[in-house]
């Protein structure tokens, strides 16, 4: 991102600045209009990844659905912490009700759900101190360290799959023959900015 990715900004800004001087020029043009669109959905798309969000960038608005209020205001009487005096319970229930405001605030309906599965699935939520409750509470935590182990599997295979995972093994490809990629990736976007202010002047001019 520090070498590379404002470059790439730049660059996408100067594109949404050509395609909206092409499409003043050509206002009538629906393909010009798609692609003043697109190349600015664009160029916010990447200010935003590199922190460089200007003043005009619209807000997202936090418009939670009917459904998720009412999934919200469930857990979070499910979970609130004065509903219970022992102190390292409300800690625990503190923290889990930290977890929904979050999920809730992202508008993701998925993780609360899937919080309160946790919650009833708990090993801490079996009563006894008899033979048979221990057993279900190892079970219980047997299996939400395979179910977690399996996810974290699954991250891990995302990253490795990721753009940034397959830049990483081009950059020390590059280094072990001598050579510094992101430099080059660096060069040759900082002349398409250059060949991009080169058109701008010229549709500006003409």
């Amino acid at each position: 991102m520090h070498e590379v990715g404002h470059l790439y900004a730049q660059s996408d800004d100067l594109e949404a600045q050509i395609a909206d001087a092409e499409f003043r020029r050509r206002p009538s043009d629906d393909s010009a209009r798609k692609n003043a669109e697109h190349a600015r959905t664009r160029a916010r798309d990447s200010a935003q990844a590199v922190d460089d969000v200007g003043p005009d960038t619209p807000n997202l608005r936090f418009e939670p659905s009917d459904r998720l209020r009412k999934l919200y205001r469930k857990a979070a009487r499910k979970f609130h912490p004065d509903l219970t005096t022992d102190p390292n319970e409300k800690a625990r229930r503190h923290k889990i009700l930290t977890q929904i405001n979050s999920a809730y605030e992202e508008c993701d309906e998925e993780r609360i759900r899937q919080i309160l599965n946790d919650w009833r699935v708990s090993p801490d939520q079996v009563e006894g101190e008899d033979t048979a409750a221990e057993l279900v509470r190892v079970i219980r935590t047997i299996a939400l360290v395979q179910k977690r182990l399996a996810t974290i599997k699954d991250e891990i295979e995302g990253l490795r799959q990721g753009e940034l995972s397959q830049l990483k093994s081009q950059v020390e490809e590059a280094t072990a023959a001598g050579r510094d990629l992101l430099a080059e990736m660096a060069a040759r976007v900082t002349e398409r900015i250059d060949e991009a202010k080169t058109r701008l002047e010229s549709l500006l001019s003409s």
